[in-house]
Formats: C-alpha cells, sequence, structure tokens
C-alpha cells in the first residue's frame, strides 16, 4: 500500500474556482499478478534424437521478471552418458533477458547396443543457491522426457550343427 497525495497546482489551472479546493489523500493498494514460473517448450511437442547423433531441441522462459539472476541447473538420468548429451547444462535469466527463450540443444549418442528405443528424462530445475531471486527458489523442477532411436540390430545366431544334428 502506498498513500498518495493529490493537490491542485494553483500556478497551472486557468480556473480560479479550484484555487481554494484542498489537497486530498488517497491510499493505493497495487494487486501484483505476476506469478513467479517457467515454461518449456518442446520442439514439434516432443524430444527425439536418434543415435546417429541427431538433435532437438526445447526452450525455457520464465512467465516474470525477477528481481535478480534466476539459474537453472540440467540434469538427465542417463548416469552412463550413453543415450544422450546436451548443451548448455545451465542456464541463466537476467531481470533483461527473462522474457527471452533460451534452447537446449540435445544430441543423440551411439552406444553400438541394439538397447531398442530409450527413454531419457532431462530435468530442468531451480539452482536455489545461484539464484539472487528468493520467490523462484520455490517454484517446481520440470522434466523433458527424450526418446534416443536406436539404430543397432542384434547379430544373428549361427547355429553350426550339421543337418542331422539339427533333426534330432
Amino acid at each position: 500500500n502506498s498513500t498518495t497525495t493529490i493537490a491542485i497546482n494553483t500556478g497551472s489551472t486557468a480556473d480560479s474556482t479550484y484555487d481554494s479546493v484542498s489537497s486530498q489523500t488517497v491510499t493505493v493498494t497495487t494487486a501484483d499478478d505476476d506469478t513467479a514460473g517457467f515454461t518449456v517448450t518442446q520442439s514439434g511437442g516432443s524430444t527425439s534424437v536418434a543415435e546417429t547423433g541427431s538433435t532437438d531441441t526445447f526452450t525455457v522462459v520464465l512467465n516474470s521478471k525477477p528481481t535478480g539472476d534466476v539459474v537453472f541447473s540440467l540434469t538427465d538420468n542417463d548416469t552412463d552418458n550413453t543415450e544422450i548429451s546436451y548443451s548448455p547444462t545451465a542456464l541463466t535469466f537476467t531481470s533483461s533477458n527473462w522474457n527471452s527463450v533460451q534452447t537446449v540443444t540435445v544430441t543423440g549418442i551411439n552406444d553400438d547396443i541394439d538397447d531398442g528405443n530409450v527413454n531419457s528424462t532431462t530435468t530442468v530445475a531451480i539452482n536455489t543457491g545461484s539464484t539472487a531471486d528468493s520467490i523462484y527458489d520455490t517454484v517446481s523442477s520440470q522434466a523433458v522426457v527424450v526418446t534416443t532411436v536406436d539404430d543397432d540390430l542384434a547379430a544373428p545366431v549361427l547355429d553350426n550343427a550339421t543337418p542331422a544334428e539339427q533333426q534330432n
């Protein structure tokens, strides 16, 4: 809440009738309708890469202007790093660039294993230790599921039995 005084500037009014009107004080309340949060948008509605090294992207943007830097850390559940890599691994939004999308590029990694298509989860989370706007510290993380399309085929199993042995 703030208090504002409304007064007539007698030197600027052409109607002297208002010169005798006394100043008025009003209390003004401004309701903040901005909510701390962020939006993740996957290109094409999903994120899919292939073991051939293809790439896909998703973007991140803040929903409201912060009072200080907001830093995100990106992590994934691909613990052996055989399915995906992504860049960058951290995003920083400031009070100047808060409404400009930042792009994360995901790349498929060839693992030479016939493991079928594999889903990995990349988590976009506020780094509370590096974020200056404490309102953003309570914002929940978001997950991006990345499908890595396998390019490997299982090797055929050869049976060295003779035709006579195969009939038994």
